[in-house]
């Protein structure tokens, strides 16, 4: 764990994210917060990070049709056959 200094030129990009996840101490929380309010640069740049947050929190994988179709011929086509005694 990194400890940051209230000086808000020692803030990154990192710490921005690892705060978005409260992955941070109280003063570190209290530093970023200030640092945010202060800075409108760190401001945009912090709603930049929400926005991303929040659309990769919406984002869903799914394969493909075409995909799943080739995986499941392949499968047909390389496993052993079933054989009954």
């Amino acid at each position: 764990m990194t400890t940051i200094s209230p000086m808000k030129d020692a803030f990154t990009p990192h710490d921005l994210v690892r705060f978005i996840y409260r992955e941070i101490s109280p003063e570190e929380e209290t530093g970023i917060r200030q640092y945010i309010s202060e800075d409108k640069i760190a401001a945009d740049e912090f709603q930049l990070l929400m926005d991303s947050v929040t659309q990769l929190d919406s984002v869903t994988f799914e394969p493909s049709e075409t995909s799943v179709r080739i995986v499941l011929d392949y499968s047909r086509q390389h496993s052993p056959e079933a054989t009954h005694v």
